[in-house]
């Protein structure tokens, strides 16, 4: 069909990763770089040094660490696709981001400058640069993109919205192309002692999320962007497509605001919704035992003989960026035709048996993402025809 919406860029500024091999590469040696910080939640954060000289400092210092992540994966997404930028009709591109914690990170310091020194030690960019809704304005600024954009803060499936609603405006043709995904920072104390606080995230041993034994939540931090257009304007310019973006689907099982479901049905009635038959799933993998098993228990009833993958296991979760890590991850499986080696093995260990045999071909994926008080997200990724 050619009103579908591919994606024909992937940006990653991801901890120590780069580029969408270096992405696979660390999913297959299966080696997780996940660590206890200080607060006691795990974790793992961008170096310094991977950020040093990326952003001129005149910018940067103006900016926020998540508007900088989101910079940097933008614009390598944008490099990807070879996008012809200076002959878009930039009143037709669009900015789309998903994000949670905003510029606390800023603002950390910034309010230490208050209460150490006064009001005049305070930068005047702390107006701008904490707001979740930056990133999405920064973007839009240095390549003066002036179509429909927004920003999603709906917890971990923040950028899974922005991308499925950037493809739905493409679709409809409010906007000729999207940037699109998610960024997040969370390396700065006050965010780290919100996520210390819930005491289901710290402190109670492992994280091995879509197992028996995991009951602890792990996070990352970093960002992920893809440049999405129909398949037409994709075709016509000759761009290599990773994937089309499929039907998504949203449900709610009213929970705690703290709480993410332990029920079934949200999964079922999303998986329902699609309609499809998904070769490969990406779940959500809370990480929490109840909350996985839901997940396992829903995903056997309609997919007993899907394979399951499991990225979040060696990345841990993005918040912000977390549904548009794992569209990347799909945009990689979709490539290379296989799993990880690891995950053959993890796939039949889980709360619920799955196939053993993975098909010839892996043209549909799906993607879970749930966000607290008991919403639930879905998103396909199929197959492209020019990998």
């Amino acid at each position: 069909m050619d009103n579908e919406v591919a994606i024909t860029g992937i940006g990653l500024f991801l901890p120590d990763i780069n580029d969408p091999e270096a992405l696979w590469q660390a999913w297959c040696q299966g080696d997780s770089k996940l660590t206890r910080a200080h607060t006691g939640i795990i974790t793992e954060f961008v170096p310094e040094a991977q950020l040093k000289g990326r952003i001129p400092a005149r910018v940067g210092n103006k900016l926020d660490n998540f508007s900088k992540f989101a910079l940097i994966a933008s614009e390598r997404a944008m490099s990807d696709a070879k996008l012809p930028i200076d002959n878009l009709d930039k009143d037709k591109v669009g900015v789309f981001v998903g994000n949670v914690f905003g510029g606390w990170q800023y603002t950390d310091r910034e309010l230490r400058n208050l209460h150490c020194e006064g009001p005049r030690a305070v930068s005047p960019f702390q107006a701008t640069a904490w707001f979740p809704a930056a990133a999405q304005g920064q973007i839009s600024i240095t390549h003066g993109f002036k179509g429909y954009s927004k920003t999603y803060m709906c917890d971990r499936s923040s950028s899974l919205h922005s991308i499925s609603d950037a493809a739905y405006h493409i679709g409809q043709g409010h906007i000729d192309v999207a940037i699109a995904g998610g960024t997040e920072c969370i390396n700065t104390d006050f965010v780290l002692a919100a996520l210390a606080q819930t005491s289901e995230y710290t402190g109670r041993g492992e994280f091995n999320p879509f197992s028996k034994q995991s009951n602890e939540l792990g996070f990352t931090e970093g960002a992920v962007f893809f440049v999405l257009e129909s398949k037409r304007a994709a075709q016509s310019r000759g761009a290599t497509i990773y994937g089309y973006l499929g039907d998504s689907a949203n449900a709610t099982q009213p929970t705690d605001a703290d709480k993410y479901t332990s029920a079934e049905q949200p999964f079922i009635r999303n998986f329902k919704a699609l309609g499809a038959q998904p070769d490969v799933i990406l779940p959500d993998a809370c990480g929490l035992y109840d909350v996985d098993k839901a997940e396992a228990l829903a995903i056997s009833e309609l997919y007993p003989n899907s394979n399951v993958a499991v990225p979040k296991r060696i990345f841990g979760h993005g918040l912000g960026l977390e549904g548009a890590l794992d569209v990347a991850c799909a945009c990689l499986l979709l490539k290379h035709q296989s799993l990880p080696k690891g995950e053959l093995e993890n796939a039949f260990t889980q709360l619920t048996a799955q196939s053993k045999n993975l098909k010839d071909n892996i043209d549909q994926i799906l993607i879970n993402t749930a966000s607290l008080g008991g919403a639930i997200s879905s998103l396909i990724i199929k197959k492209g025809t020019s990998l």
